[in-house]
C-alpha cells in the first residue's frame, strides 16, 4: 500500500519541520515536494531526511520523502543524537 508523499513544512513525530530545499518543480497543495537529504529543524531534532521507502519516484535526482521517512540529527539543546520519522499531515497526497 502506498504511503503519502511529503511536502515542505510537514512535521516529524517530534514536532520538527521540514525546511528544505525541497524540489520546487513538483508542487502538492501549494508546497514543494520533500526529498532525501532535505533539512529538518525544530526543538527536538535538527538534521536531514536520511531514508525513504519510495525508490521509484525521483525528483531533482533524489528519491522523494514519504510518511514514515526517517530523519536523523541531533537535539539542538543537548547535542544528543535523535532519530524521528515524518508523520501524516495536511500537506501530503497519496499516489497509486
Amino acid at each position: 500500500m502506498p504511503t503519502p508523499l511529503f511536502t515542505m513544512t510537514g512535521q516529524t513525530a517530534t514536532g520538527d519541520v521540514v525546511t528544505g530545499p525541497g524540489f520546487s518543480k513538483i508542487i502538492i497543495k501549494g508546497m514543494p515536494i520533500s526529498c532525501l537529504s532535505d533539512m529538518v529543524s525544530g526543538p527536538a531534532c535538527t538534521g536531514t531526511i536520511t531514508s525513504s521507502t519510495v525508490t521509484k519516484i525521483i525528483a531533482g535526482g533524489k528519491p522523494i520523502a514519504n510518511v514514515g521517512s526517517v530523519v536523523t540529527g541531533t537535539n539542538p539543546a543537548t547535542g544528543a543524537p535523535v532519530s524521528t520519522s515524518l508523520i501524516n499531515t495536511t500537506n501530503t497526497i497519496c499516489l497509486g
